[in-house]
């Protein structure tokens, strides 16, 4: 909750109506969400992040479905709230006051690439801490162009933090990073018992782990695949078509299996050399997550 006098208000008939579904209220103070245009801007909005943040990861550690109310409140608060959400994949709702039912807003494709951003988490870090105007300038000429957004100057403090839209992308970052980022194991990929591979026919290699892999961009995004904590191997399956290749490498989304003991997705790879069906394995109830992560086409 904000910290202005209509929201203390509010909350006692907050409680009141939840209270009567059985719905417990907790309340949690936003300081710096208030009538002050400094206070706003420098620690409310950052506030608000890292609440949100802490909540979410709390509530999906315990296997709780998260959702989130987005009515109400200061407009900035709603614009952030929203974009945090969608990085998590939690689902947003809007009430307006001339509508008859509640509107559920549709997922946006925002992802972040936490591979890539994975080398730049040292200047979050420093960023988060402070970094002076004179050494603002030799950290950012080494970043991508992009994290410029993501800061600002606090004239009390004389430094440059990140801004509220720079706190959330450095925590979902974070909290996506001990999902996704794991060390690979080269034997993760292998081909089924008793089939022939794309590369067995083309190249005469026989494929036992990522290594043998003799295209070098497959192997790149298959690196990238797993990368992903919740991916358990995959595996060169029975269909591939030799000499159709057009010189461009990417993976090509084909099914997602559910409904079986095992979970996968299946992709297709196009190369220079043709095209090679892949099962990519998952923990269960992870095949939505790996599309949603890689999307329907991958390129490396």
């Amino acid at each position: 909750m904000s910290e202005t006098p209509e929201t203390r208000k509010e909350l006692l008939y907050f409680k009141q109506f939840f209270g009567e579904f059985g719905i417990q209220v907790k309340e949690t103070i936003i300081y710096g969400l208030k009538y002050t245009e400094n206070q706003f801007k420098l620690s409310g909005l950052r506030s608000l992040v890292t609440q949100l943040t802490e909540i979410i990861d709390h509530y999906k550690n315990t296997s709780t479905e998260v959702v989130m109310n987005v009515t109400g409140g200061f407009k900035a608060e709603t614009a952030y709230a929203t974009v945090l959400a969608q990085l998590r994949r939690v689902r947003v709702f809007y009430i307006y006051e001339t509508f008859n039912e509640i509107v559920e807003l549709p997922y946006l494709p925002l992802s972040l690439d936490v591979d890539y951003w994975n080398h730049y988490e040292y200047a979050f870090e420093l960023f988060d801490k402070g970094v002076t105007n004179e050494k603002k300038e030799s950290f950012l000429c080494r970043l991508p162009h992009g994290f410029r957004y993501l800061i600002f100057l606090d004239p009390l403090e004389a430094k440059w933090f990140l801004n509220p839209a720079g706190e959330t992308f450095y925590l979902s970052y974070l909290s996506e990073k001990e999902v996704y980022l794991q060390t690979i194991d080269q034997k993760k990929v292998f081909k089924k018992n008793r089939e022939t591979t794309l590369w067995d026919k083309t190249r005469n290699v026989h494929i036992n782990t990522l290594t043998d892999i003799p295209d070098a961009k497959v192997k790149s995004v298959l690196r990238r695949v797993l990368k992903f904590s919740f991916v358990k191997k995959i595996e060169l399956v029975d269909y591939h078509r030799v000499g159709s290749g057009r010189g461009e490498t990417y993976l090509k989304f084909k099914r997602k299996v559910s409904n079986q003991p095992s979970h996968y997705v299946q992709y297709q790879i196009h190369c220079v050399d043709g095209v090679q069906n892949i099962n990519i394995l998952v923990e269960r109830g992870f095949c939505d997550e790996l599309v949603f992560m890689l999307g329907k086409k991958v390129y490396p």
